[in-house]
């Protein structure tokens, strides 16, 4: 589990008002989530509710919806969990592919890197 911070910027829908966030890079964790009042105050509304395992191991129904961040340079839309009110920020493997941002542990930093695609190859090699 890839554990260092980052800056996001998270954008309003009509992408007029951002809001810059301190988070934890976690490839440990499928989905980001940021603080669900700041979402809010930019305007932006949960698509529905879902079952999360927070970071201290409880479980919770939260607010689960889409946002424009930016991160490393790299802009795009990205699933995000509605955070409750003291739960760290962190980012997620699933904007990390959706931004096609690789983590480095070793340098503690986020890079570009390229999209892989399966092959339609049959007895093509898989990437690993």
């Amino acid at each position: 589990m890839t554990l260092f911070a980052c800056r996001v910027t998270v954008s309003s829908p009509d992408r007029h008002d951002q809001r810059d966030v301190r988070a934890r890079v976690n490839i440990g964790s499928a989905f980001s989530m940021l603080p669900g009042a700041m979402l809010r105050e930019l305007g932006l509304l949960p698509d529905g509710k879902a079952h999360f395992t927070l970071p201290d191991g409880q479980r919770a129904l939260l607010d689960f919806g889409h946002v424009r961040v930016t991160i490393e340079g790299a802009s795009g839309e990205t699933p995000i969990v509605f955070g409750p009110e003291r739960a760290p920020s962190h980012v997620g493997r699933v904007t990390l592919a959706a931004l096609m941002l690789k983590a480095d542990p070793t340098t503690q930093r986020l890079f570009p890197t390229h999209g892989l695609l399966p092959s339609r190859r049959p007895g093509a090699p898989r990437a690993g």
